[in-house]
């Protein structure tokens, strides 16, 4: 059964790498950025499905609605919809920009719950760089995060 998840799997990253390059060889043009963002998007949303194939349809809605991250599940899905929305319907570029970093932090956050301390890492990570001068900033996100 490898060999059906990786049929849809590898397509939709293909789609966001070449979306990628897509962006890198037009430069950053209104219309490039905007085929990019629904690209990638179009690509992500097709990696989620193939998971489906691997683990079914039922318990994947169920890993992904557990309870420790049905919030961050539920932000990078919306954030990959409002996404999208906003790069076909032709907003500006600065937003579509900006969506795509926050969609893709969301996604490493979402990501980072199936690793066992995954999100304990990036929390720290900050914390011994950017938030350094600040360390009490983080202190809530580890509560909820752990």
């Amino acid at each position: 059964t490898g060999g059906r998840p990786n049929l849809c799997k590898h397509p939709g990253y293909m789609l966001s790498f070449v979306a990628s390059m897509m962006l890198a060889a037009e430069g950053p043009t209104k219309d490039a950025i905007r085929n990019f963002a629904a690209l990638y998007i179009v690509g992500n949303f097709i990696a989620i499905g193939a998971t489906g194939f691997l683990i079914g349809p039922r318990r994947q809605c169920k890993k992904m609605c557990d309870k420790s991250r049905r919030f961050s599940c539920m932000f990078w899905i919306t954030t990959l919809i409002v996404t999208f929305a906003i790069a076909v319907a032709g907003v500006d570029v600065g937003y579509v920009i900006m969506m795509v970093f926050i969609q893709i932090a969301a996604g490493i956050w979402y990501s980072a719950s199936y690793i066992p301390y995954g999100r304990r890492m990036i929390i720290k990570i900050f914390q011994s760089t950017c938030c350094a001068p600040c360390p009490k900033v983080c202190e809530p996100v580890i509560k909820i995060a752990t």
